[in-house]
């Protein structure tokens, strides 16, 4: 996987009792190899924060282009991780 990213204004990480994440990550550019095949992600792609890291908003998307044999996937992943 490659990943080009940028935080938003006032991300920041807490490591109190818990850690804790607030903010958004945003692709500027990805590249993703599932199954033999690279999906290039969305510019628009993201993940948000707002408290414990393992359950962040995501909102991705993914295509993979073959021109030679005329085949285009998108693959659109959005929700709440746990």
């Amino acid at each position: 996987m490659q990943l080009e990213g940028g935080l938003s204004d006032g991300f920041r990480v807490e490591c109190q009792d818990a850690p804790a994440v607030f903010g958004v990550v945003r692709v500027r550019r990805s590249r993703v190899d599932v199954l033999g095949r690279k999906f290039d992600v969305q510019r628009n792609t993201q993940v948000q924060f707002a408290g414990p890291p393992a359950s962040p908003y995501v909102s991705a998307i993914a295509v993979y282009n073959n021109e030679r044999e005329g085949v285009k996937v998108t693959v659109n992943v959005r929700g709440q991780g746990k």
